[in-house]
């Protein structure tokens, strides 16, 4: 059954299209999922048919209110790619909270670097996700104080541009292989302080370490790490030089784990810088979806997923 819903899912998800104009947030949710499976939903909005692949964790009882994870695909990916990449949907009937994975126009994200397929449509994903968020809360009991956002890559840069614009909707957020857009920059007048979990791979030979263009068919200029974690500490009013760790190393894999956190931040933010050391453009740990990829492509030092998880749901509006 779970093959076969993979497969019904990439075909929703290779076959978005753009609809008429219809009233923002109108969808289909499917409000009789069992609990611990998925399901395919979709909503209308700015003329745009969007799709989206939501997993209900295995012990979710309605009478409690739950976190809601956005989890943004990369380029030219879809839904069930990063849904088996993540593996957020074990962590999700773990700890009890409901994820979303949605689909971007043409497989792209307008994450503002004025290069991608979604930008080129004028598609207004920052609209999306309010109205996604919004549709699912009208569905489902989830906690509006603790909703969260992450992704990988063209997704990890949307993260990035939530956290300018919707940082009134959206508690704390994790960008992978994803810093902030270089024309995002000067429009990023945050609501609040939100906290940023950040991670990159000081080889990544696609979304360069050091920032400038992207090294793919899509182009497009982003920060380096440095600059877009300057950004959020000064966003944050982060007042203390960070601590620095070295997490234990895993000496297969020719990779190490630096992590820079900012605790003294305004409003109880923090953020958290990982460098993945000669780290490529991975989502660390992922071995059940890259069984070919070698050790370093993998990272297998720490379990990215779960790192994500413990850090975002310490925060909430």
């Amino acid at each position: 059954m779970a093959s076969v819903l993979a497969c019904v899912a990439v075909l929703a998800f290779a076959t978005t299209s753009v609809g008429a104009p219809a009233s923002i947030g109108s969808g289909t949710p499917s409000t009789s999922i069992t609990a611990g499976s998925d399901t395919i939903g979709t909503i209308t909005t700015g003329g745009f048919i969007r799709t989206y692949l939501l997993h209900i964790p295995a012990g979710l009882s309605g009478s409690v209110k739950v976190p809601l994870l956005l989890v943004f695909h990369g380029h030219g990916e879809h839904p069930p790619h990063i849904e088996t990449l993540t593996g957020f949907d074990e962590l999700a009937n773990i700890h009890n909270f409901i994820v979303v994975y949605p689909q971007g126009v043409d497989n792209s994200w307008n994450d503002g670097r004025g290069a991608t397929a979604a930008q080129q449509l004028h598609v207004n994903d920052v609209a999306f996700v309010q109205v996604l968020v919004r549709h699912l809360e009208a569905n489902y009991n989830i906690d509006p104080k603790r909703v969260y956002a992450t992704g990988f890559s063209n997704g990890g840069m949307l993260t990035e541009r939530l956290a300018c614009q919707l940082a009134n909707l959206v508690a704390a957020v994790a960008p992978v292989a994803g810093p902030i857009a270089q024309p995002i920059i000067r429009h990023c007048h945050s609501s609040r302080p939100i906290s940023v979990f950040e991670v990159q791979g000081t080889s990544d030979p696609e979304v360069l370490y050091g920032g400038g263009k992207v090294q793919s068919s899509v182009g497009g200029p982003v920060s380096s790490e440095h600059a877009t974690i300057n950004v959020w500490a000064a966003r944050d009013g982060c007042r203390k030089r960070p601590y620095l760790a070295i997490l234990p190393d895993a000496p297969s894999d020719g990779t190490g784990v630096v992590e820079l956190r900012y605790a003294h931040c305004s409003g109880g933010t923090a953020i958290d810088a990982v460098s993945i050391i000669h780290g490529t453009h991975m989502w660390p740990s992922s071995t059940a979806s890259r069984d070919s990829a070698s050790p370093r492509d993998l990272g297998v030092d720490f379990d990215l997923s779960a790192s994500v998880w413990a850090f975002l749901s310490q925060f909430h509006l």
